[in-house]
């Protein structure tokens, strides 16, 4: 008997440590999806110093280049692997990152033109993944962008994604590393003629 009660308080109080544990984990997760929303919308409004701050200060920054990459097929699904023995180290220190963080000054700007230039083009960021484990984490976003030529009648779409690190820092948030364009794609679709009036 005495076994029997021992054993279901075990029982009980691994099942609570568990449910606390996958509370704050949920917590913790949704927290950095908060942190990378904030972030992008930053990138997309042009919004420098908000995107300096979402950076630790040893950030790092690396790509995934293409000049002269070897490419994967990655699950059919149009999107190819960048060889890891193809990246770069893309920027870092002080002076470099807020050069890097201006130029989205102009992200406002080129999306407007873009949308001028090519009717119904939108550039569309989403996360797609995020792993939290005490206070690091990882997380992948997809980048793409529909360009319509009405002149050519074909659509232009485009995707990457990239793979972000974060550290929680003083009990903040922040990117401490990561590698762009690890996976590219690009698909060119045909559009329907305008009908013709009779």
């Amino acid at each position: 008997m005495f076994r029997a009660v021992i054993s279901s308080i075990i029982i009980i109080t691994c099942v609570a440590f568990s449910a606390v544990a996958w509370a704050q984990k949920s917590q913790d997760e949704n927290q950095v999806r908060e942190f990378m929303q904030r972030m992008i919308d930053a990138e997309q409004n042009g919004k420098t110093e908000q995107i300096l701050s979402c950076w630790a200060p040893d950030y790092v920054a690396y790509v995934a280049r293409v000049e002269k990459a070897s490419l994967y097929l990655l699950r059919g699904e149009n999107l190819d692997i960048i060889d890891p023995e193809d990246w770069l180290v893309l920027m870092t220190g002080p002076e470099e990152l807020r050069k890097y963080a201006e130029q989205y000054k102009d992200m406002p700007a080129q999306l407007a033109a873009y949308k001028v230039k090519y009717p119904g083009s939108d550039h569309f960021v989403e996360i797609r993944h995020v792993s939290v484990t005490g206070d690091h984490a990882i997380v992948v976003t997809k980048h793409r962008t529909i360009l319509p030529n009405t002149k050519t009648l074909e659509t232009l779409n485009t995707e990457q994604r990239t793979v972000w690190m974060l550290d929680r820092i003083k009990g903040n948030w922040m990117v401490s590393r990561a590698i762009s364009g690890i996976t590219r794609g690009q698909v060119v679709t045909k559009m329907f003629p305008p009908l013709k009036e009779d």
